[in-house]
C-alpha cells in the first residue's frame, strides 16, 4: 500500500509540474486550455467562495482557483495512471529476429555445456 501511495504522489507531482510549466511557457494558449478544462472546477469554486470576494480583478483568488484546480486534476490523473498501470495487462513486444537468435544461442549452449561447474575448494 505504501508503494502505491508513493507512486501516486510521484505521478501527481510530475503531472502538476508539467501542467504548471505548460501554463507558464505557453501563457496565452495555456489560459485558453485551462479555462476550458477547468470550467467545472471554477463552477465549484464560485459556489464555495463568498460573493463579496468575487469581483473583477481579484488576481489572488483567481490564481488560487487555478492552482487548486490544477492540483486536483493532477491528483485524478495520477490516480488514473496508477490504476491503469496496475490493472491493465502488460504486453511485451517481441522482435522475431531477436527471439529466434536467443533460442538458437540457448540451444547451442545446452549442447556444449560441460556439466556442473567445478569446485575450486573442497570442504
Amino acid at each position: 500500500m505504501k508503494h502505491i501511495f508513493s507512486q501516486w504522489l510521484l505521478h501527481t507531482n510530475l503531472v502538476f509540474l508539467a501542467a504548471l510549466s505548460a501554463l507558464l511557457l505557453f501563457e496565452k494558449t495555456g489560459t485558453e486550455v485551462a479555462e476550458t478544462l477547468l470550467a467545472p472546477w471554477f463552477v465549484i469554486c464560485r459556489t464555495l467562495t463568498p460573493p463579496s470576494w468575487q469581483f473583477q480583478g481579484n488576481i489572488p483568488l483567481g490564481l488560487m482557483w487555478l492552482f487548486s484546480g490544477v492540483a486536483v486534476y493532477s491528483m485524478l490523473i495520477g490516480a488514473c495512471l496508477i490504476v491503469c498501470g496496475r490493472f491493465l495487462p502488460r504486453r511485451r513486444l517481441e522482435q522475431p529476429a531477436f527471439s529466434t537468435r536467443e533460442k538458437k544461442n540457448e540451444n547451442d549452449l545446452s549442447r556444449h555445456s560441460p556439466g556442473p561447474p567445478a569446485r575450486l575448494f573442497r570442504i
